[in-house]
């Protein structure tokens, strides 16, 4: 079988911030952004594709307004019991707190989650698990031998 290369949660962030401003999504966030960081702390391989890429926009603890970016749901091929698991993977932030700044991150929010859509669904095989890959190809071993 043939090497997948993997993708973790910081590579998944990465990739998706990219195709935003490739795609000029981030112009207006960009004038207020004070930084993004993608997740360096808790990084995973991911090896399966049951998950949501998930935003969450809100005010900052102490100023500013945030977002967080997330995957929720099953992207390891060793969780057996299929439970639903979070990972962070990146955030935004600006110092900005008025309305229109508010309407300005909604947007890259809206950005984000589509893009990492188009991205995971583009490289569906850094994803999918091996279990199934060994599968599907086991599958076409047999239609090509008939």
């Amino acid at each position: 079988m043939e090497k997948i290369t993997r993708d973790t949660n910081t590579v998944l962030m990465n990739k998706v911030f990219e195709l935003v401003k490739e795609n000029g999504c981030y112009e207006k966030a960009g004038a207020i952004m004070d930084y993004f960081l993608a997740e360096d702390y808790k990084v995973q391989e991911l090896s399966d594709y049951e998950f949501d890429f998930l935003v969450k926009l809100n005010f900052g603890g102490s100023e500013g307004i945030y977002l967080d970016c997330y995957i929720e749901g099953c992207f390891r091929e060793s969780n057996a019991e299929r439970k639903t698991e979070r990972l962070s993977c990146g955030t935004f932030k600006t110092l900005d707190e008025s309305l229109d700044a508010m309407k300005i991150m909604g947007e890259l929010a809206g950005s984000l989650t589509y893009f990492a859509s188009q991205y995971v669904n583009k490289e569906l095989d850094r994803y999918t698990p091996t279990a199934q890959r060994e599968a599907e190809e086991k599958r076409r071993a047999e239609r090509a031998a008939k």
